[in-house]
């Protein structure tokens, strides 16, 4: 596993790299208090798991919240984090499958969870296809805990899995289908975007901007 951190770890370096000094992630509008980055940290590992095991209301631009340490509340996402891997550490005595699989996740999305500079938190701290690969680390236990499930279900039972199976494949690839279209043109994309998130500010303005360029939508547009 060493090499691979390593090339791992060189990769997320460079890419940083790139994100700053050619994609423009530098500058006031990147630069957020110690503290307020462990507090983004902390709520967009909660989001990325709610939204793995509630796949609903997926968006293109989710609003951009604000960290601030003054207010209590945004410091139990983090501290729920530390709970959750506290807990994970004690249950490794009986199995270890849990907090590997915790840590992979978490490891996973470490480059865009605040602690370092991405162009693409310029407009929302979380993106959907960021936990594309770290979602892996809890799929997989996840369906392992189903096999066993089945397993360890009456026999009467059993014969019940490949159909639940199939319905759990059969409203995954309706949500997928469904969340597709959404991405059909730029147009629909952005106006999917607002319905969800009025305030997405870059959708106002990309929508705008094609607008502009239909004959008779220019009012539409400035609008």
């Amino acid at each position: 596993m060493v090499p691979w951190l390593v090339f791992g770890a060189a990769a997320g370096l460079f890419s940083g790299w790139i994100e700053q000094h050619y994609l423009g992630a530098k500058g006031q509008d990147f630069e957020l208090p110690f503290l307020a980055r462990r507090l983004v940290a902390g709520r967009a590992i909660w989001f990325y798991l709610g939204k793995l095991v509630w796949p609903f209301d997926l968006n293109f631009i989710y609003p951009r919240w604000t960290s601030d340490a003054a207010v209590w509340w945004q410091w139990l996402f983090p501290l729920g984090v530390l709970a959750l891997v506290a807990a994970l550490w004690f249950l490794r005595q009986w199995t270890r499958a849990p907090l590997a699989a915790w840590l992979f996740f978490v490891g996973s999305l470490f480059p865009v969870l605040g602690f370092v500079n991405l162009y693409g938190a310029f407009y929302k701290f979380v993106w959907d296809h960021w936990q594309y690969l770290p979602g892996l680390g809890l799929i997989a236990p996840a369906a392992v805990g189903l096999v066993q499930a089945r397993n360890w279900a009456a026999i009467r039972m059993r014969g019940a899995g490949p159909a639940l199976m199939a319905l759990l494949g059969g409203i995954l690839g309706a949500l997928t289908w469904n969340h597709c279209r959404m991405f059909r043109d730029d147009q629909t994309l952005f106006r999917a975007t607002l319905a969800r998130n009025p305030g997405a500010w870059m959708a106002h303005f990309n929508l705008g901007d094609i607008l502009l360029r239909i004959p008779r939508r220019e009012p539409e547009a400035i609008a």
